[in-house]
């Protein structure tokens, strides 16, 4: 009776471990962007905004901190180098700072 009862504590212990493991993996697992929609915007995340192809009005409306003025800024950065193809290279444009790109990072896609 007492080899049951160590058997089953075991046996549940492990499975408790199993889940937890199972639940955290799929709490840190990276997002499926998936396909994008005529306003840069994913299918799936639809807050995320493409900054490869949205316009400066799109940006503005989309981005908390980036007005019209820094909108224009990207899209004429994106105009001179082309598409983006890190997040790191808004640091590159005029206007974009490390506090801006901190807060609008996990609203953009590439």
């Amino acid at each position: 009776m007492f080899k049951k009862s160590i058997f089953h504590a075991f046996s549940s212990f492990i499975a408790a471990i199993f889940i937890l493991s199972s639940v955290a993996l799929f709490a840190y697992a990276e997002p499926d962007v998936g396909e994008v929609n005529e306003n840069g915007l994913s299918h799936l995340q639809h807050d995320l905004i493409n900054i490869n192809q949205v316009d400066a009005q799109q940006l503005s409306r989309a981005l908390k901190g980036v007005g019209i003025k820094k909108a224009e800024a990207i899209i004429a950065w994106r105009a001179e180098h082309g598409d983006f193809t890190h997040k790191e290279q808004l640091l590159e444009v005029n206007g974009i700072g490390a506090s801006i790109l901190a807060k609008i990072e996990s609203q953009i896609t590439l």
